[in-house]
């Protein structure tokens, strides 16, 4: 029996990256290192597979993923404040201008 394995290794690099947890809404919330969904994704653009259809091809039982950290993860935290002030009768005595 042969084995026919293909590897393919790659370093990302950017300034910024959010990869949102699955189970927020609009909460900033994001891992710190990209999921799998998220490299198969990556994937699929480098082979040039439209986002309705590489996973049919790039996927956990067609592609087996290794992340090695290469330099230290730095993160933000960023408040949103999604209080609508302009129409909530409950800051009635806010005297300044509505955020």
């Amino acid at each position: 029996m042969k084995n026919n394995i293909k590897i393919l290794s790659f370093d990302i690099w950017g300034e910024f990256g959010h990869f949102k947890k699955f189970y927020t809404t609009s909460s900033p919330l994001t891992f710190s290192v990209p999921p799998p969904t998220a490299v198969f994704g990556m994937l699929g653009a480098v082979l040039g597979f439209g986002k309705d259809e590489y996973l049919n091809y790039i996927n956990a039982d067609t592609t087996k993923i290794g992340i090695q950290i290469l330099k230290p993860i730095k993160k933000i935290r960023m408040s949103i404040n999604l209080i609508d002030t302009k129409n909530s009768g409950s800051f009635h005595l806010i005297k300044t201008e509505p955020r």
